[in-house]
């Protein structure tokens, strides 16, 4: 019910309506933000609340910059003094951080204009545009080199100089693929410090709690659904592990108004929608995960901030079903966990049987007479790259050559794409590869692009965001980020594709560039 706030009176037992204004892109709309799918918490130090997890955002900081639309706000605040929510991203980090980011979001974004005329240029070419191109790219070499870094960020950066140069040299020698291969990297390596090094809030996800700890008067985050698929792994299990769910610790300081994330080397396993509770006796944050199974299984770990340690409490039988949606086909969970501190018991909600009715779990907790294991190590997730498409294969291209006229061959490619009903099949007609995208309904719903070279019998899939996922909007579906393209998107072949090419339809050179509906509960600028 986005836009809606509204109060619950325990002494009265009445709910009642919050009159509240939520300002985006210095306009003023009626209500709550326009989102789904929130994480809030009371911040108690400045009468606040913090709002963080959450999707179907419209967020167009870096649309004139490499033309990244993303459905995440970031932080937002609303103040009961003044009934206002605000974005509040801006004000995270040192003010060396702050400007580092305000100067590589501008060498960005003339990078990105320089990568789109360049991307011209392969089709057209220019020399008078080569020339201005190559004049630009030595312009940035040395606007990055002199940006006034600590070491940290300009070791993120090191690379980035020698690119433009390689770029240049490349435009040069009238090698304008390879130039535009170059550049792109330059440009992702850009966007990576500007989402690793010099990050000052949590990555986008939805549907994560977050509790406040008196003691310490900080917030705390763990985890959450980010639609994020890895599809670009080949291996299954890597897929498996590192698909949708995270199993990062953040902390708000509300003292400062901070964010910070808590380097926590020992980790529970990745959850997308995680139960999250805190204890006050034990002055921890608990949080249980369920494991389906015969007999399914229930695992009760805590956090000890003063450690920034997890711990897990042993495993025991989980005395009922685990019940995940089928709308999602069994890959969402649905579970809901309160505290209940003066009874001291742990309350656990899930819909079950015919008719799914409610269903509740008690366990009376005793946290010190459980047994407690450091968690399991922490293992990072395979970084993300540019989807590249590989060269043809002479020997491929022989077989190609002797197939016989008219008989249905099958291809035989060492991996084929997924299933994708509703979707589109594509021939580019410039490189001569098959674009696979699309899909809907019950089957395919990765907002990814498949991609078959004949020439190597290859079939390449860059990472996606799913659109059904998260909790459930219906067929409308809804992202977080890019990767693929939004499900709110509306094709455009033939134009320039700059972070698009990075980060939405790889390197394909009719590359599409997203267009974006404005819908009245989702103001984006014109």
């Amino acid at each position: 019910m986005a836009g809606l706030m509204a109060a619950y009176d325990p002494q009265t037992k009445k709910w009642e309506t919050i009159t509240a204004k939520t300002i985006l892109y210095d306009q003023e709309f009626p209500g709550g933000p326009p989102v789904y799918g929130v994480g809030t918490c009371y911040d108690p130090v400045h009468d606040e609340i913090v709002m963080f997890p959450h999707f179907t955002a419209k967020n167009t900081d870096l649309r004139p910059i490499t033309g990244q639309i993303t459905g995440h706000y970031g932080t937002l605040r609303f103040s009961f003094q003044d009934g206002t929510w605000q974005r509040v991203s801006d004000t995270f980090g040192t003010d060396e951080v702050k400007k580092a980011r305000k100067d590589l979001i501008a060498v960005m974004g003339k990078f990105s204009h320089l990568l789109d005329t360049l991307w011209h240029l392969r089709r057209q070419p220019d020399p008078a545009k080569s020339k201005e191109v190559v004049q630009n790219l030595e312009a940035i070499v040395g606007e990055v080199e002199r940006l006034n870094l600590s070491p940290n960020i300009q070791n993120a950066l090191a690379q980035v100089p020698a690119q433009a140069r390689a770029c240049r040299d490349a435009l040069l020698a009238d090698k304008r693929d390879e130039a535009l291969a170059i550049g792109r990297d330059a440009l992702w390596r850009m966007n990576e410090t500007l989402e690793g090094v010099l990050r000052v809030e949590p990555p986008s996800r939805c549907a994560a709690p977050m509790v406040y700890d008196p003691k310490r008067q900080v917030i705390v985050m763990f985890g959450g659904q980010n639609s994020l698929v890895r599809t670009d792994l080949d291996d299954p299990k890597a897929f498996n592990d590192f698909s949708m769910g995270l199993n990062d610790t953040w902390i708000y300081d509300c003292k400062t108004r901070q964010w910070r994330e808590l380097p926590c080397k020992h980790r529970p396993p990745r959850q997308r929608l995680p139960l999250l509770a805190y204890d006050p006796k034990s002055e921890r944050v608990l949080l249980v995960t369920l494991q389906a199974g015969k007999p399914a299984k229930a695992t009760l770990w805590s956090l000890d901030l003063d450690q920034g340690q997890w711990w897990k409490h042993g495993e025991q039988d989980w005395p009922g079903q685990v019940y995940w949606v089928g709308h999602t086909q069994g890959s969402t969970p649905n579970q809901m966990l309160a505290l209940d501190e003066k009874a001291g018991l742990l309350l656990l909600t899930q819909p079950e049987g015919i008719g799914q009715a409610q269903v509740t779990y008690a366990l009376r907790l005793d946290l010190k007479a459980l047994p407690a294991e450091v968690a399991p190590a922490f293992v990072p997730a395979p970084p993300i790259r540019p989807q590249v498409i590989p060269p043809d294969d002479p020997e491929q291209l022989a077989k190609l050559k002797n197939l016989p006229a008219n008989v249905w061959v099958q291809a035989k490619p060492p991996r084929e794409p997924a299933r994708r009903d509703w979707g589109n099949l594509a021939v580019d007609p410039v490189q001569g590869w098959v674009v696979y995208f699309g899909g809907g309904h019950s089957t395919y719903q990765v907002s990814n692009v498949d991609v078959y070279s004949p020439g190597a019998n290859r079939w390449t899939t860059g990472v996606g965001r799913h659109n059904d996922n998260i909790p459930i909007v219906g067929w409308e579906g809804s992202t977080l980020g890019l990767g693929g393209r939004h499900a709110r998107g509306t094709c455009v072949t033939n134009m320039p594709p700059s972070m698009a090419e990075c980060f939405a339809m790889s390197v394909c050179p009719t590359a599409v560039r997203m267009l974006w509906e404005r819908t009245p509960s989702s103001p984006i600028p014109e």
